[in-house]
């Protein structure tokens, strides 16, 4: 019995030695520069969140947008727990997965929860059908947490809303998009570390950076700009559209009563335009593609 043992735990050290090897090996793959030099000191602020021309809002469902954010965590927690610093702390993640109690989803009800755990704080994370909430609360309430989240104050809320048909998430009054996931990660992995070690208090609340309001709103501003000019285009493509449709039914007409020279003159016109609308499509990938720059 006890060689077994042994062995039983030799092939679970084994097997816990490699996938250290293999999460090493994807290190340097997975962390930049900025991600490295922000867990290095974690007791401090994770840089602006970065805005890209390209970025776009975030489109996900609330349980998507979760689990994106947990794939960061599950990084940050193996890179702390290995990383050559003070702030050296183990982190245990519990990834999210639907409470017990969820059935068929609803605007309060919970549909998944996901925590980090490090002595002595856990940081829970709940995603409603349109709602993504943070509460920072002791270990010892864990196991009696649900249903009794009014007891605590979030220490963030992510709301989604309906735009232009597509669902967008905001945060602090901001729109979220999807070069800011990981600022948001830093921000939630990085206020659980910082409670623990006694450097912020629990009941401190998410604030967006002013650098990033300010970037993030330009952003907004273009995001709205380009939808603006494009919805313009096709609403005037679709009036040439109009126009061409309605030039063949008036030509039907006048070949019906042998009207020979308003049937000519209506087709010349149809094919004009017709020619010119071939042109504005071109000219419609030109615009897209300069808007999209």
């Amino acid at each position: 019995m006890e060689n077994s043992n042994l062995g039983g735990s030799n092939r679970g050290k084994t097997s816990d030695d490699l996938s250290k090897k293999i999460l090493g090996g994807l290190q340097g793959k997975f962390t930049g520069e900025e991600t490295a030099h922000w867990l290095a000191d974690v007791n401090k602020e994770p840089t602006a969140a970065v805005t890209k021309t390209h970025s776009e809002p975030v489109h996900l469902t609330s349980i998507a947008f979760l689990d994106k954010l947990f794939d960061d965590f599950q990084r940050y927690a193996f890179e702390l727990a290995n990383a050559d610093t003070a702030d050296k702390r183990d982190v245990t993640i519990n990834r999210p997965a639907a409470p017990a109690a969820a059935s068929q989803p609803s605007e309060s009800l919970v549909i998944f929860q996901g925590t980090l755990v490090t002595d002595p704080w856990a940081l829970v994370l709940q995603a409603q059908a349109h709602k993504i909430h943070a509460y920072i609360v002791p270990i010892e309430n864990l196991s009696t947490f649900a249903g009794r989240e009014s007891f605590f104050s979030s220490y963030i809320d992510i709301d989604a809303t309906v735009e232009d048909g597509e669902t967008v998430w905001k945060v602090d009054g901001q729109l979220i998009l999807d070069s800011m996931l990981s600022y948001l990660s830093k921000k939630l992995f990085g206020i659980l570390i910082r409670v623990a070690n006694g450097t912020a208090l629990p009941a401190e609340r998410f604030s967006m950076d002013e650098n990033s309001k300010e970037a993030l709103n330009l952003t907004d501003m273009l995001a709205q700009n380009r939808r603006g000019t494009l919805a313009g285009y096709e609403i005037f493509v679709a009036g040439i559209d109009h126009e061409v449709n309605n030039l063949s039914a008036i030509a039907m007409k006048a070949i019906a009563v042998l009207d020979k020279e308003h049937a000519r003159e209506v087709m010349l016109r149809t094919n004009h335009l017709k020619m010119w609308r071939e042109k504005l499509l071109t000219l419609g990938d030109e615009l897209k593609q300069i808007m999209t720059e």
